[in-house]
């Protein structure tokens, strides 16, 4: 895995990592909740993954975005998750179904988008982590890798990167607690290592 350098946006942390193995391109989105504070607003980030939509619409590899969008898009009648879902279709985009909540209030705040026509995630699920108040999302991605995979020590990337690639997939780790708790993710990427790769 290797982390590409990409402009920034102002309503949301944004990363583009590309995995070796398959020549894939994940992107990576943490939206802070809008707060006078921050002075982040809905519209600003619907400008902004706009922009980032357009420019990802042209290019021919799978689309694949993950993160924590803070839209809680499990509720049909809150209008901002459905303007971010409407905006998602207009790029023939989608979010990937997922049947659990990925937040201790039972809300889905983690997601994954895809392009509405292809299927790149497959057995989808959601795991307690204890890391946060954000549950894991687990995935399996439909993409080619080549029959040997090798493993390099998530810990060093464990600041920059949130997700881990094995060989059954990749897990998606909410992207704000990797500065808030390191010490207790580095924990479980160990544990995981250990269980998806051992000696």
């Amino acid at each position: 895995m290797e982390q590409i350098e990409s402009d920034p946006f102002k309503s949301f942390e944004f990363k583009e990592v590309l995995l070796h193995s398959s020549a894939s391109i994940i992107r990576i989105i943490y939206r802070p909740p809008i707060s006078v504070k921050n002075g982040l607003t809905h519209p600003a980030f619907f400008d902004d993954l706009s922009s980032l939509l357009e420019r990802l619409v042209s290019s021919t590899s799978r689309l694949l975005l993950a993160g924590d969008f803070n839209f809680h898009v499990n509720d049909p009648s809150d209008n901002t998750a459905n303007k971010f879902l409407d905006l998602l279709s207009c790029f023939s985009s989608e979010v990937c179904k997922v049947q659990t909540p990925t937040h201790k209030y039972n809300n889905v705040l983690d997601l994954i988008v895809t392009r509405s026509n292809e299927e790149t995630v497959l057995n989808l699920s959601v795991n307690d982590s204890v890391i946060s108040d954000h549950f894991a999302v687990h995935c399996t991605l439909a993409i080619k890798r080549p029959l040997h995979l090798k493993l390099s020590s998530p810990s060093h990337h464990i600041n920059c990167v949130p997700l881990i690639q094995t060989t059954y997939g990749v897990i998606f780790v909410p992207p704000p607690y990797i500065t808030h708790h390191p010490r207790k993710l580095r924990n479980s990427v160990t544990s995981m290592t250990r269980f998806y790769f051992p000696s």
